[in-house]
């Protein structure tokens, strides 16, 4: 299972010194998720579907600055 703690190690591992932008769109568990990442300029990084995350369900603002995932 990917937690919200996977996804922000993939992000430091990806976007170390850069802020990206995030959205999380869940439609709950054992249903769709989907990742859409975004840099400070607005160029579109990663829109992916990632069943297995888990970070609740509904939608999830986030920004990723300096290696800590902040949720907006």
């Amino acid at each position: 299972m990917i937690t919200v703690k996977r996804l922000e190690e993939h992000l430091v591992n990806c976007f170390c010194s850069r802020i990206i932008y995030g959205l999380v769109i869940s439609e709950g568990k054992g249903r769709g998720i989907e990742i859409r990442l975004w840099d400070a300029l607005g160029n579109e990084e990663l829109s992916s579907e990632m069943p297995e995350i888990d970070c609740g369900e509904g939608y999830h603002c986030f920004k990723f600055e300096n290696n800590n995932l902040q949720f907006l």
